[in-house]
């Protein structure tokens, strides 16, 4: 699905972001933690998403507003309670949400990649993200290009997940109103 994805997109970014993706994923994970959900508390699907979570490489969260989204996000979060935790959102108005609901820190993309003008990100193939997991929130509004700055940066042991809406806006673009 994913590979799909890239090949529609058409860009010579897509096929290098899909390469990044697959290094990922065929790395080992640090962390796996295999322990049950308390499904007392969340319901089947929950259930299902935050163990997929604690045992995958990359997951993507999707669903419409009030489907569960953040329920799963908190869960996933707790049951990594003895990792480090990375939390990002391509907004400043999506960060700050992402940390009312999780009362944790949550950066922008731009933020976490320690943008610098006009140097450029500091975070990147060179110089990695330090963490076990990355959670990026609304991810259908990042573009391809940040999204494949952000995979530079991630190092191979990090577990990405990422949620967001099916139809959700356009991308945003740096630059574009």
């Amino acid at each position: 699905m994913i590979k799909g994805l890239f090949r529609i997109a058409g860009l010579s970014r897509a096929s290098t972001a899909e390469k990044r993706l697959r290094e990922i994923m065929n790395a080992p994970k640090y962390f796996y933690l295999n322990d049950r959900v308390n499904s007392d508390y969340y319901d089947k699907t929950q259930v299902e998403a935050i163990e997929a979570a604690l045992n995958e490489k990359i997951l993507v969260i999707t669903g419409g507003p009030g489907t569960g989204k953040s329920t799963i996000t908190k869960g996933i979060i707790s049951a990594y309670a003895a990792a480090e935790v990375l939390l990002a959102a391509p907004t400043g108005r999506a960060a700050k949400r992402l940390s009312e609901v999780t009362h944790m820190g949550a950066k922008t993309i731009h933020q976490l990649l320690e943008m610098r003008p006009p140097e450029g990100f500091q975070r990147d193939e060179d110089n990695k993200l330090e963490g076990d997991v990355l959670i990026v929130d609304e991810c259908s509004m990042v573009d391809l290009l940040l999204m494949y700055s952000l995979l530079k940066a991630v190092p191979d042991h990090m577990t990405v997940i990422s949620s967001g809406t099916s139809t959700s806006s356009q991308a945003l673009v740096q630059g574009r109103p």
